[in-house]
């Protein structure tokens, strides 16, 4: 979408598949305005019967890092705090080097921590691996692709590709992942049905669950940058925001950060607007379960006060400059 163009399909796709991409190009128009180029899709066949019969309980596969949102979406559809309306997770695949390039890990011992909280649930678990930087421009994101993609990959085994909601139905996650649970789905074909899990709750709920009623939050996988036999490092901004959050819901720090949380290091990556959304999260849950006075979110609070100013300062800066640069260009 970003140099537009046609697509050519040497052989047979659904109908719906075409009409979906017709729907879902348009609402990213919509949403990033800077990709306005329409990719006209073309066909060699086109199947207008193709269409899933799921069943009332479809076979699903799950799109599975071990990080918060795909813990949940296991182990919520896993158990019955799920309800009527659960999944029917009969598989769940770790799709490697969507985020940072492929783990410097070996694969075995990545499936070895993620079989940990799988298997207490029976859910089989495999991996898939690939460097999408050397395919794709990664300051131009589109995770929710690529995980469709992927999970499109077994639409013979499985009636629905699972992804554990990166937000909530509120968030433009759009704007930093390239995913969206009210975008996603339109990636769905006639032989599987894309679907988000989780988007009704916030990260924060998420977590307080898994502590308390679901269980999983002492293997979590969050890090991006986690070393051998070391699956979180405990200092980066994601393990950092996690072990807040914790904290926030009114829990210790899990298992699965076994080097802990230092006060000095909270602030860490908080020099952007996103992640200082996500540090405004972490502060409404505080206020929401009552450990404000906990002395990390006294941190957290005071860090986040300085770095919001900082940030807006430097955004309008930034606006002020292309303005100015706009107009030299119009002379």
């Amino acid at each position: 979408m970003t140099v537009g163009g046609r697509l050519r399909i040497h052989g047979r796709v659904s109908f719906k598949l075409l009409k979906n991409l017709i729907d879902y190009q348009g609402a990213w128009r919509l949403a990033k305005s800077d990709l306005s180029h329409s990719v006209i899709i073309e066909a060699a066949e086109i199947d207008y019967d193709a269409k899933s019969d799921p069943g009332p309980r479809p076979r699903s596969i799950l799109a599975f890092t071990g990080g918060v949102d795909s813990t949940f979406a296991l182990c919520h559809n896993a158990s019955e705090h799920g309800g009527l309306a659960r999944h029917n997770i009969g598989a769940a695949i770790m799709i490697d080097g969507i985020n940072s390039g492929p783990s410097t890990e070996k694969p075995r011992d990545v499936l070895a921590d993620l079989r940990r909280i799988s298997g207490a649930w029976d859910v089989p678990t495999g991996m898939i691996r690939f460097d999408i930087f050397k395919l794709y421009d990664a300051a131009n994101p589109a995770i929710g692709v690529w995980v469709a993609a992927s999970l499109s990959l077994f639409s013979g085994s499985f009636n629905v590709g699972l992804i554990g909601a990166i937000g909530d139905w509120l968030r433009p996650t759009y704007d930093v992942f390239g995913s969206h649970p009210l975008l996603d789905p339109y990636l769905s074909s006639g032989q599987m049905a894309i679907r988000h899990e989780g988007a009704q709750f916030t990260r924060a709920e998420k977590i307080k669950l898994l502590a308390s009623d679901l269980g999983g939050i002492d293997n979590l996988r969050v890090c991006f940058f986690s070393e051998p036999g070391l699956r979180n490092c405990c200092r980066c901004e994601k393990c950092i925001r996690t072990m807040l959050t914790c904290i926030a819901v009114g829990h210790e720090v899990p298992a699965a950060f076994p080097l802990g949380l230092r006060l000095q290091d909270i602030g860490i990556g908080m020099g952007n607007s996103a992640v200082l959304f996500w540090a405004a999260g972490v502060i409404a849950a505080s206020e929401r379960w009552d450990t404000g006075d906990h002395p990390a979110m006294r941190r957290l609070g005071r860090r986040y006060r300085t770095k919001r100013v900082k940030v807006a300062a430097k955004t309008r800066f930034s606006q002020i400059r292309q303005r100015l640069t706009g107009l030299r260009r119009s002379r």
